[in-house]
Protein backbone atom coordinates (compact mmCIF):
# COMPACT_ATOMS: atom_id res chain seq x y z
CA UNK A 1 0.00 0.00 0.00
CA UNK A 2 2.76 2.63 0.44
CA UNK A 3 4.51 2.33 -2.54
CA UNK A 4 1.00 2.67 -4.18
CA UNK A 5 0.73 5.49 -2.74
CA UNK A 6 4.24 6.70 -3.36
CA UNK A 7 3.70 6.45 -7.55
CA UNK A 8 -0.22 6.43 -7.75
CA UNK A 9 -1.18 9.79 -5.30
CA UNK A 10 0.29 12.42 -7.33
CA UNK A 11 -1.30 10.88 -10.41
CA UNK A 12 -4.77 11.20 -8.78
CA UNK A 13 -3.72 14.41 -7.02
CA UNK A 14 -2.34 16.15 -10.89
CA UNK A 15 -5.68 14.93 -12.06
CA UNK A 16 -7.79 16.30 -9.48
CA UNK A 17 -5.57 19.25 -9.95
CA UNK A 18 -6.90 19.41 -13.80
CA UNK A 19 -10.44 18.68 -12.76
CA UNK A 20 -10.05 21.67 -10.90
CA UNK A 21 -8.90 24.31 -13.54
CA UNK A 22 -11.34 22.36 -16.24
CA UNK A 23 -14.29 23.50 -13.75
CA UNK A 24 -12.96 26.89 -13.60
CA UNK A 25 -14.75 29.29 -15.97
CA UNK A 26 -11.70 31.39 -16.66
CA UNK A 27 -8.06 30.53 -16.12
CA UNK A 28 -6.47 31.07 -12.94
CA UNK A 29 -3.83 33.37 -14.38
CA UNK A 30 -3.22 36.08 -17.32
CA UNK A 31 -1.60 34.92 -20.12
CA UNK A 32 -0.19 37.54 -22.46
CA UNK A 33 -2.71 37.58 -25.28
CA UNK A 34 -0.04 38.05 -28.15
CA UNK A 35 1.24 34.60 -27.11
CA UNK A 36 -1.16 32.72 -29.70
CA UNK A 37 -0.33 29.61 -28.71
CA UNK A 38 -0.61 30.57 -24.94
CA UNK A 39 -3.11 27.99 -24.14
CA UNK A 40 -1.88 25.17 -26.20
CA UNK A 41 1.69 25.01 -24.42
CA UNK A 42 -0.28 25.31 -21.31
CA UNK A 43 -2.09 22.07 -22.09
CA UNK A 44 1.21 20.39 -23.61
CA UNK A 45 3.24 20.96 -20.13
CA UNK A 46 0.07 19.90 -18.21
CA UNK A 47 -0.76 16.61 -19.89
CA UNK A 48 3.11 16.15 -20.36
CA UNK A 49 3.54 15.97 -17.18
CA UNK A 50 0.31 13.57 -16.35
CA UNK A 51 2.40 11.34 -19.06
CA UNK A 52 5.20 11.39 -16.80
CA UNK A 53 3.47 11.07 -13.73
CA UNK A 54 1.79 7.58 -15.47
CA UNK A 55 4.97 6.47 -16.33
CA UNK A 56 6.65 6.70 -13.07
CA UNK A 57 3.70 4.38 -11.16
CA UNK A 58 3.32 2.15 -13.94
CA UNK A 59 7.03 1.54 -13.58
CA UNK A 60 6.89 1.63 -9.46
CA UNK A 61 8.79 4.51 -9.88
CA UNK A 62 12.12 2.70 -11.88
CA UNK A 63 11.89 4.56 -15.20
CA UNK A 64 15.16 2.43 -16.80
CA UNK A 65 12.50 -0.29 -17.05
CA UNK A 66 10.84 1.80 -19.42
CA UNK A 67 9.22 -0.03 -22.64
CA UNK A 68 8.02 1.02 -26.55
CA UNK A 69 4.69 -0.40 -24.81
CA UNK A 70 4.95 1.00 -21.51
CA UNK A 71 5.23 4.67 -23.29
CA UNK A 72 2.08 4.03 -25.51
CA UNK A 73 -0.02 2.76 -22.30
CA UNK A 74 0.52 6.44 -20.50
CA UNK A 75 -0.47 8.22 -23.60
CA UNK A 76 -3.40 6.34 -24.33
CA UNK A 77 -4.24 6.80 -20.85
CA UNK A 78 -3.35 10.90 -20.89
CA UNK A 79 -5.26 11.06 -23.67
CA UNK A 80 -8.09 9.50 -22.40
CA UNK A 81 -8.11 11.87 -19.43
CA UNK A 82 -7.68 14.86 -21.75
CA UNK A 83 -10.95 13.52 -23.89
CA UNK A 84 -12.81 13.33 -20.80
CA UNK A 85 -11.67 17.07 -19.51
CA UNK A 86 -12.68 18.73 -23.15
CA UNK A 87 -16.66 16.27 -22.58
CA UNK A 88 -16.08 17.84 -18.80
CA UNK A 89 -15.61 21.14 -20.20
CA UNK A 90 -18.76 21.04 -22.26
CA UNK A 91 -20.27 21.47 -19.00
CA UNK A 92 -18.48 23.87 -17.66
CA UNK A 93 -20.43 28.09 -18.81
CA UNK A 94 -17.47 29.95 -20.90
CA UNK A 95 -16.13 26.76 -21.66
CA UNK A 96 -16.01 24.45 -24.84
CA UNK A 97 -14.37 21.63 -25.52
CA UNK A 98 -11.70 21.39 -27.95
CA UNK A 99 -10.40 19.43 -30.87
CA UNK A 100 -7.29 21.11 -30.70
CA UNK A 101 -6.81 21.50 -26.66
CA UNK A 102 -6.79 17.68 -27.03
CA UNK A 103 -4.32 17.55 -29.79
CA UNK A 104 -2.22 19.25 -27.49
CA UNK A 105 -2.66 17.34 -24.76
CA UNK A 106 -1.19 14.14 -26.97
CA UNK A 107 1.41 16.32 -28.28
CA UNK A 108 2.27 16.73 -24.87
CA UNK A 109 2.10 13.24 -23.96
CA UNK A 110 3.95 11.61 -26.86
CA UNK A 111 6.73 14.51 -25.90
CA UNK A 112 7.34 13.65 -22.84
CA UNK A 113 6.70 9.56 -22.95
CA UNK A 114 9.12 9.36 -25.78
CA UNK A 115 11.53 11.34 -24.57
CA UNK A 116 11.92 9.44 -21.25
CA UNK A 117 11.60 6.38 -23.59
CA UNK A 118 14.53 7.60 -25.73
CA UNK A 119 17.10 9.00 -22.44
CA UNK A 120 16.30 6.01 -20.57
CA UNK A 121 17.38 3.43 -23.34
CA UNK A 122 20.80 5.60 -24.30
CA UNK A 123 19.51 6.91 -27.99
CA UNK A 124 21.26 10.36 -26.63
CA UNK A 125 24.30 8.50 -26.08
CA UNK A 126 27.59 9.33 -28.47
Amino acid sequence: MRDFMKYWFPVLVWMAIIYFLSSRSHFPMDLPQWFYFKDKVVHMCIFGFLAYLFLRAWLWGELSRITLLTAVIAVIFTVLYGASDEFHQSFVPNRDPSLWDLIADMTGAVLVCFSVFYFQKGKFEK
